[in-house]
């Protein structure tokens, strides 16, 4: 007996396949012999082929280190056959800001995804028509349904109400007539917007302080008092301040907030300002030992960016070990742990085995050169076309997007050299490049 209940089943946006040169998220189904079929989870799990050689630019010693079944990975889609369905997709070609791109973008389309299915699975809608009325228009005039969906929270009428659909309607004299109506009925929008609220309002974020106050003057309780006035007085609305007595002298300031990104940004303030005066004290007193250049220039200890910490120190165990002693210290001191796990061990003329043991004495990861220091590749020879990639793949990523056809000849120039000219110019103020580069741009 056939079953006449809705569809729950979906991809998550409009186009059918994905554009080449993007990244997107897939799930690894089985691995043959010459190939691992996935599914693009971003896609209604269509699937997808990824040559073995395409894992990895080294070579390859062990599949399963590289990938496995059911496990979620970052791929660049090489080619796409609409016709036949066929996704050629590339592992070893995503580069570090492809991830951070497609790692936001999925985890938005995600939570809208789960947001339009419940209401589907609610209200018994199809989900592709639901997207077709409510998620794709949004797509299309916001870039992004999660940006409209956060507006629904305040005003989910002025967001909602503009979406239209076009109904077929007979006339009184017998034709067909195309009216534009609503697209959600005031229930699915009720149902729509309860599930957003509920999802996507900030929670806000608890901050607690247990301190002791004393005061051994004659009128040491007026001026805790006093003490505690102040502090409650420094609050505000967005962020009240208010202190409890526990027992004397423990008093516990509370507070909340819904600016979560502030309070992370200030612990990262907090991390690196600590973590630089910790290295400082260690070289002064000879616990660690820095990287000591020639020609009287200044000595590299360490590298600080907005969320990663480089450590530059000589290469003996005694040194590394200081170091982590370090990392333990600042770990008692602020309460914030450092994950040693995935932090990452490279070794710059060393052997490739002796940073595996040291890795493996640490209880890190092995690191490769170069690494990436504000956007620019560190430690690797920039002789080598291979380290270049990254400004070429720049370079192509801008050109793939662009629709110049219907400009003429100068107005292209033009936008080349408004575009293009500065695009490499920061590389290129602190390396040389090579003639391959210059020939390939």
């Amino acid at each position: 007996m056939a079953s006449n209940s809705p569809s729950l089943e979906c991809r998550m946006y409009e186009a059918r396949f994905p554009d080449v040169d993007i990244a997107v998220m897939i799930q690894v189904k089985s691995i043959g012999e010459m190939c691992a079929y996935v599914s693009l989870l971003e896609y209604n799990n269509i699937e997808g082929m990824i040559l073995l050689s395409e894992l990895s630019r080294r070579r390859i010693r062990s599949i399963n280190s590289l990938i496995k079944v059911g496990r979620t990975e970052l791929v660049m889609v090489l080619h796409v056959d609409e016709d036949k369905g066929y996704v050629n997709l590339s592992k070893r070609r995503v580069s570090e800001e492809d991830i951070q791109i497609c790692e936001d973008r999925y985890n938005k389309s995600k939570l809208v995804h789960s947001i339009m299915r419940h209401v589907a699975e609610t209200m018994e809608l199809d989900l592709e028509d639901l997207y077709i009325h409510v998620g794709w228009p949004l797509y299309r005039k916001y870039g992004h349904a999660f940006e409209a969906f956060k507006l629904v929270v305040n005003d989910p009428d002025t967001i909602l109400d503009s979406l239209t659909r076009e109904v077929k309607e007979t006339s009184s004299d017998g034709k067909e007539v195309t009216k534009a109506v609503h697209a959600l009925s005031e229930e699915i929008k009720d149902v729509l917007v309860k599930n957003i609220r509920r999802r996507m309002t900030p929670q806000p974020l608890k901050i607690r302080a247990d301190v002791e106050m004393k005061c051994f003057q004659f009128d040491g309780v007026l001026h805790i008092k006093d003490a505690m006035r102040k502090a409650e007085a420094a609050g505000n609305q967005d962020c009240p301040v208010k202190i409890k007595l526990v027992a004397p002298p423990s008093y516990v300031l509370i507070t909340q907030t819904l600016d979560k990104r502030r309070i992370e940004m200030e612990k990262k303030y907090m991390l690196i300002v600590h973590i630089n005066r910790y290295v400082v004290e260690a070289l002064d007193k000879g616990l660690y030992k820095c990287v000591n250049l020639t020609n009287n220039d200044p000595n590299l200890s360490i590298l600080q960016f907005a969320d990663d910490t480089r450590f530059l120190g000589e290469w003996n165990r005694v040194n590394a070990l200081n170091l982590m002693r370090l990392l333990r210290c600042f770990h008692i001191f602020s309460g914030l742990k450092i994950n040693i796990a995935k932090c990452r061990i490279m070794g710059i003329g060393m052997h490739k085995e002796e940073v595996m043991n040291m890795a493996t004495f640490l209880g890190c990861e092995e690191g490769t050169l170069p690494f990436y220091y504000l956007g620019m590749p560190v430690g690797g020879g920039m002789s080598r076309m291979s380290n270049w990639r990254v400004l070429i793949g720049k370079f192509q990523n801008k050109l793939s997007n662009w629709k110049a056809r219907h400009l003429f000849f100068v107005g292209r120039l033009v936008l080349c050299k408004a575009v293009l000219g500065d695009l490499g110019s920061y590389m290129f103020s602190l390396y040389k490049a090579i003639a391959k580069v210059i020939n390939k741009l």
